[in-house]
């Protein structure tokens, strides 16, 4: 059985159905027309069951037709509010979903449920049809612009006191509201109307005490149960919701239809539709909502959302979690889950990524260090221009490689580096996965750890005015032309899963690995720095030319081996310090990294010696 159909076999966060046989992704209309006897899927968490389902969730997309709008199902009710849609139902549900499962909206006093106020494109037994709906596959919804003025107004206050003063309107009269929605929150409530202003003499008397109001959303609320029903007005008693912690009441003559967001399980009467029905999740608290779908690199790398993290816990309910684990752990999923899951701590548990060992070997200490990881390893050159940078600013930056494994990495393990980073106070990282990864050596010593771009961002501020800037997976940085699409080189590495068809469009990048891979410019580039090898070459001419002037003295000493050695020695030593003084720290840092080049150049091997030992010296002092 593949992941899509694992996935798709959650119907609710407490309700599972067998798998599907067949799982479609939906694309464009052209999949819909030949599909026959399939079941549609706007979310993922609501559904029923089908042998074969069609995949709607990633179908987005609004087209303004000027008065109304066409909006394809898996489109969620989020983006729609952008553009002043006549009615909206709650922010995270589909356009498509809320069709399929007759949703109350706002609106809803004036129109009722959504399906009697849009017209949909939708397939029916492989024919299309076009008008109101009438089962089947929805394509697209035509949902008609907000034209006239409206009044929000609303009324705080003890919930049974407005949930009763909201029924009793309706008891009464007929308040020609066009919606009427009441809020709550714990004990308190918010009793929101919404009415044409053309209205307002309508409604006075039922205003008063009321206050303005902004336009007023109905996001999804923390919770691990969720209920709607639909309560007959005469039988709706505000009692029985008195214990939900996270509620919404929409209004209208002769009923209520009620939307509960609870932490522990309800009895409700009139439950229906997507309703939870058993007393725990299935799925460790998961109530997926889909929000990490929307921003998982992950999925977006395999072109399918079981590689969430939603995915992750749906096929943990089936012992095969770690077939979608492997993630570089970016949390972005963490960011918007709303029911605070600790999302890279499970994944951590079951993910096996590729334990990419150090591959270079760099050891010039210092109180703040350029550390070179496993991420980095390709990155020295970089490494070098960025010290010339700080350099320049008056920081004295030194370069090490840490010795731990890409896995550990990821997963925090740095038990085994705690020497390494003993007499450290900051570590200076190339790439913000860095930064992110390496945070968690505040849990081996005291120790700041600091993306580069924190040092540079000063210089780099008018430069990146103009550009179009790719902000990674790790870096939380607001930049009016960002494009923050992965560019899935470090995900590569880690799982070898290859890209995503996704490419980020940028013309320089906060992230070194992903201005090689898509050729474009870093941070250096855009500072113009560049590195003079020829002065390395140049130092080592020099040694040799400085060392033979000193060959008939250096032949002389020599009469001192094995009698008084420190002799010969001290007066190397001060030969090489001579030399070295008045030297620049670009020229001693590119004749260091270059070691092994210019072994053999010199001609004596201990003077060589002591030149790389002085240099290391003036590097780290």
């Amino acid at each position: 059985m593949n992941e899509e159909s694992l996935l798709f076999s959650a119907l609710s966060p407490t309700v599972v159905s067998f798998p599907p046989e067949i799982v479609t992704k939906i694309r464009g209309e052209e999949d819909l027309k030949v599909l026959s006897d399939f079941v549609p899927r706007y979310e993922t968490f609501r559904g029923v069951e089908g042998k074969k389902v069609a995949d709607l969730t990633g179908l987005r997309g609004i087209e303004d037709l000027g008065d109304k709008l066409r909006v394809l199902a898996g489109t969620k009710w989020k983006e729609v509010l952008k553009f002043n849609p006549e009615v909206y139902c709650i922010s995270d549900f589909s356009v498509g979903g809320s069709i399929q499962f007759e949703d109350a909206c706002f609106g809803y006093n004036e129109f009722g449920k959504i399906n009697n106020r849009v017209k949909v494109e939708a397939y029916l037994n492989g024919e299309k049809y076009k008008g109101k709906y009438r089962g089947g596959i929805v394509y697209s919804i035509f949902i008609n612009k907000e034209t006239r003025p409206l009044m929000y107004k609303v009324l705080e206050g003890d919930y049974l006191y407005l949930a009763n003063k909201a029924r009793e309107w309706f008891i009464t009269s007929f308040p020609v509201f066009r919606d009427v929605t009441l809020i709550k929150e714990g004990n308190r409530a918010k009793l929101y109307v919404a009415y044409p202003s053309i209205r307002e003499a309508l409604l006075r008397g039922y205003l008063v005490g009321f206050s303005d109001a902004d336009k007023y959303k109905l996001p999804v609320k923390d919770h691990k149960f969720r209920y709607v029903g639909t309560v007959p007005l005469l039988n709706f008693n505000p009692k029985d919701f008195a214990n939900i912690t996270n509620l919404y009441l929409l209004f209208r003559k002769g009923e209520v239809t009620y939307y509960a967001f609870s932490h522990s399980p309800l009895v409700l009467e009139y439950n229906r539709g997507f309703s939870d029905v058993n007393d725990r999740t299935l799925f460790n608290n998961c109530i997926l909502c889909g929000r990490c779908v929307d921003v998982c690199p992950h999925a977006e790398q395999r072109g399918s959302i079981a590689y969430s993290p939603l995915g992750f816990y749906v096929l943990s309910y089936y012992n095969q979690g770690e077939k979608v684990a492997n993630c570089h752990m970016c949390s972005k999923c963490v960011s918007v889950c709303p029911a605070g899951l600790d999302i890279v701590g499970d994944l951590k548990k079951r993910a096996k990524s590729n334990n990419i060992s150090q591959t270079v070997n760099l050891d010039l200490p210092a109180k703040k260090v350029i550390a070179i990881t496993p991420i980095s390893s390709g990155l020295v050159e970089y490494a070098l221009k960025v010290i010339k940078l700080l350099g320049k600013e008056g920081l004295k930056v030194g370069l090490i490689t840490l010795n731990v494994g890409l896995d550990d990495m990821i997963k925090g393990n740095f038990s085994g580096i705690a020497n390494q980073i003993r007499d450290v106070d900051e570590v200076i990282t190339l790439t913000p996965e860095e930064a992110y990864y390496l945070s968690e050596l505040k849990k081996v010593k005291i120790i700041d750890v600091t993306f580069v771009y924190e040092y540079l961002k000063g210089k780099l501020k008018d430069k990146m005015k103009e550009l179009r800037v790719h902000v990674p997976c790790f870096a939380n940085y607001k930049f009016d032309n960002a494009d923050t699409n992965c560019s899935f080189e470090l995900l590569n590495m880690v799982n070898g899963e290859g890209y995503g068809k996704k490419v980020p469009k940028a013309d320089v990048s906060l992230c070194p690995l992903a201005s090689k891979r898509l050729g474009i410019r870093n941070l250096t580039d855009l500072l113009s720095v560049t590195l003079d090898y020829s002065a390395a070459d140049k130092l080592i001419e020099d040694f040799n030319v400085y060392s033979n002037s000193f060959s008939k003295i250096l032949e002389d000493v020599k009469w001192y081996e094995g009698v008084a050695d420190d002799v010969k020695g001290y007066f190397e030593l001060r030969m090489v310090e001579s030399f070295v003084k008045g030297r620049s720290r670009d020229e001693l840092l590119l004749f260091y990294l270059n070691k092994d080049k210019y072994a053999d150049k010199v001609k004596n091997k201990n003077l060589f010696e002591k030149l790389v030992s002085y240099a290391k010296k003036e590097l780290t002092t």
